[in-house]
């Protein structure tokens, strides 16, 4: 089972809207798949990113960005995906996926 991550962009606490852009998930055994898109090309550019909005898991739990960092850095020996960019030892994929 896994986790989705997302950042809510202009997000309105009151209303509850904004953009929502998806992150990338996080399974148990497996390296974090993030999702690529214009914005995040790399660690260092999501990095930069997740600090633009409000970080969100699928439940509507709010993440922290220093957890949100500390799910990403799993340790590397986990499973790398299949048809994903391993860019830096971590890996991204453009198409998307939940």
């Amino acid at each position: 089972m896994g986790t989705n991550y997302f950042l809510k962009k202009n997000y309105c606490p009151h209303c509850h809207r904004g953009r929502t852009i998806h992150l990338g998930k996080s399974s148990c055994g497996w390296q974090f798949l993030f999702h690529k898109n214009r914005s995040v090309k790399d660690y260092k550019s999501f990095c930069k990113f997740i600090k633009t909005g409000k970080i969100v898991d699928e439940y509507g739990s709010v993440i922290t960005e220093e957890e949100m960092l500390q799910i990403v850095n799993k340790p590397k020996d986990f499973l790398h995906h299949d048809h994903c960019e391993i860019i830096d030892g971590y890996d991204f994929i453009d198409t998307d996926f939940s």
